[in-house]
């Protein structure tokens, strides 16, 4: 799903560039087109991938029951993936104009929606619903659409997102900007879903030398994802300020606002570093469940060690979100994806593959461990290292997004249909 969620998702850098460059009536189109991409992606979600589920997990060779319950909540939410998609779609209208606290709103309530669904779906559901995890998967569908529904009626019940969005008005598919989503919102897509497969690869080839390296490194990486939500989060930030102000060729207001992010990363990162290195059993101790004293024990003096390796790539980390929310914010959308593409190959997948085939190699496990989370290490700093560099370069001053060439003849052509529109009125 990564791939479409990144690609309708990037019509709200359209929408941000649209209201930095004082466009408002283009903004409507911009959300439209990713509404129907989103209704593209989940046609095609649920056609050819849905029925991938049974034989795939088949193939991966969980134990029983797994497979069988893996295949379930995988089919019903590749079927209700729309919904999904379409709430990236809706809420780029708000996130692309700076209105994210509206988002933040509606994405609770469907959370708090969500769990209550859950109670009921998993352990007492409906004649039409069977229990466990199908219940789990329908509660999620079903919250994600109660989102899509509160987004729409705050997009189109006000008549002044009309008037001035053209909200309404703007549902047309328009083919030649259709061709500009696809070609600066599918890179987006691609390098999103390239670094998920790569992580992925990951975390399956450490699992091969022992059940604590795996244990170990499914903590570090999950306590990771943990702090880095807000990291992301921050990032977007700076890819909607980056496109609104790319969109009204105020660059140095761009270069400025990034200087300021940098700054504002670095510090939440070090302060995620102190936890890391400092405190690191606070945080771990969340993953004990019921193991025995030998076994996690084993396992923490591991992950304590990894975490020593997130600690270093983390503050490359704040350098490679910061400037590749700037990046995509401007367009420069093809340049993030080919380095992720090469790279995540290069870096990482090849050497796991290749420490993975000879794991037996090593005299001690830990050391194939230590050597597969170097990579990770080097993948992330040189990214780090490539997006500042690209920035500095100021290649991205030059992209044009949102097109400037075509924007006059589309707004004459929507004036020309409202003309008509008018006389038809008159004439009636």
């Amino acid at each position: 799903m990564a791939l479409f969620m990144q690609t309708v998702g990037y019509s709200g850098t359209f929408i941000a560039q649209y209201t930095g460059a004082k466009a408002d009536h283009r903004v409507g189109p911009a959300l439209w087109h990713g509404v129907w991409l989103a209704l593209i992606g989940g046609v095609i979600l649920a056609a050819f991938v849905a029925p991938l589920g049974v034989p795939f997990f088949n193939w991966i060779g969980h134990a029983e029951p797994v497979p069988e319950l893996e295949a379930k909540y995988f089919r019903i939410m590749t079927l209700g993936s729309v919904f999904l998609l379409l709430n990236a779609a809706l809420s780029a209208f708000f996130s692309g104009r700076g209105k994210t606290r509206f988002v933040l709103l509606v994405n609770f309530l469907s959370f708090m929606f969500n769990v209550e669904l859950d109670f009921r779906f998993i352990f007492n559901p409906p004649s039409f619903i069977e229990p466990g995890i199908s219940g789990a998967a329908w509660a999620t569908v079903c919250a994600t659409a109660l989102g899509d529904l509160i987004f729409l009626v705050a997009i189109l019940a006000p008549k002044a997102n009309e008037a001035m969005y053209r909200v309404r008005s703007g549902w047309r598919p328009e083919w030649r900007f259709f061709r500009r989503v696809l070609k600066f919102g599918l890179p987006a897509g691609v390098q999103h879903t390239i670094d998920m497969v790569a992580f992925g690869s990951f975390i399956m080839v450490v699992g091969v030398f022992s059940w604590e390296a795996q244990h170990a490194s499914n903590m570090a990486m999950n306590l990771n994802f943990l702090f880095f939500v807000p990291a992301i989060g921050f990032a977007q930030g700076v890819s909607i300020l980056a496109g609104q102000f790319v969109g009204g060729k105020r660059y140095g207001r761009t270069e400025h606002m990034v200087a300021g992010s940098v700054m504002l990363m670095l510090g939440y990162m070090a302060v995620v570093c102190f936890i890391y290195i400092g405190i690191p059993e606070v945080v771990l101790d969340w993953f004990r469940g019921g193991m025995s004293e030998v076994q996690w024990d084993a396992s923490l003096d591991l992950a304590k060690t990894l975490l020593i390796f997130v600690a270093v790539y983390s503050t490359f980390d704040a350098i490679l979100l910061t400037y590749s929310g700037a990046l995509r914010g401007a367009g420069d959308t093809k340049f993030v994806m080919w380095m992720s593409v090469i790279f995540s190959q290069l870096l990482l997948t090849l050497p796991c593959v290749i420490i993975a085939i000879y794991h037996q190699e090593f005299a001690d496990p830990r050391h194939g461990v230590y050597l597969a989370w170097f990579f990770c290490s080097l993948y992330i700093s040189f990214l780090g290292v490539a997006f500042f560099a690209r920035y500095r370069n100021g290649a991205w001053k030059y992209i044009d997004l949102i097109g400037a060439d075509d924007e006059l003849p589309l707004d004459s052509m929507e004036v020309a249909r409202l003309e008509r529109k008018a006389k038809k009125r008159k004439a009636r």
